[in-house]
């Protein structure tokens, strides 16, 4: 559900959009997915969370001058995530160990 807020400007009512506010976390909304048999799609705060980064981080990521850009959806002006992506990318972008690097081929 999409909420509302009425901001007065010069006198005049305004609306404007603050975005998906149904109340429920990023878990509840990806359960609730899992429970209707769909792979859920991640903001950035829930990719955020999972790799353990700032919501920012993953902005940049998402920008295609960004060394490794991490794959996403854009949804009108919003980026979103699937964690099979996010999970084969970071396999993809991955650094060798140095025992990796010296293993005789």
């Amino acid at each position: 559900m999409k909420t509302a807020v009425k901001k007065k400007t010069n006198g005049t009512d305004t609306a404007r959009n603050t975005g998906v506010t149904d109340g429920r976390s990023g878990e509840e909304r990806i359960e609730q997915s899992r429970d209707i048999g769909v792979e859920p799609l991640w903001t950035k705060e829930d990719a955020a969370k999972y790799l353990q980064v700032n919501p920012r981080t993953i902005y940049e990521l998402t920008r295609k001058r960004s060394r490794h850009p991490i794959p996403h959806f854009a949804v009108g002006k919003y980026k979103r995530f699937r964690k099979a992506d996010i999970d084969q990318w970071l396999m993809e972008s991955r650094e060798p160990t140095e025992k990796e690097r010296t293993r005789p081929r």
